[in-house]
């Protein structure tokens, strides 16, 4: 079975760490990232999160994968900025792990409720 490529915005190339928005993969059968979200609704909450995994030394080494959330509540008067929105809670996790393994050799909660990072 032959590999499909990664396309960048129209072009080939292999994968680099840590790339800006604009030029991180499109994978095939995905859209990419999205440019933005629906406008907050008044009284209303909302929770968004992400997850980046980066393979700093190709698909043999190891993986990076950071996941980042957060929830957000928005008062009475939600056009009028974000004066009126609140983060109520946030998390991330950073993990490190060795292929072709799979051990988890780094990881890291914050916050960290049970101590989980090593």
């Amino acid at each position: 079975m032959q590999e499909e490529p990664v396309v960048f915005r129209g072009t080939t190339r292999p994968s680099a760490g840590d790339l800006p928005p604009g030029q991180r993969p499109i994978w095939p059968g995905t859209v990419g990232p999205v440019g933005s979200c629906p406008d907050r609704a008044p009284r209303s909450v909302r929770r968004t999160s992400s997850l980046d995994m980066r393979w700093p030394d190709g698909a043999s080494g190891r993986l990076l994968l950071t996941g980042t959330g957060r929830d957000l509540v928005t008062g009475s008067s939600a056009n009028d900025g974000d004066a009126d929105v609140r983060v109520v809670d946030h998390a991330r996790l950073d993990v490190t792990v060795q292929l072709p393994s799979r051990a988890i050799v780094d990881a890291a909660i914050d916050p960290d409720p049970h101590a989980v990072a090593a």
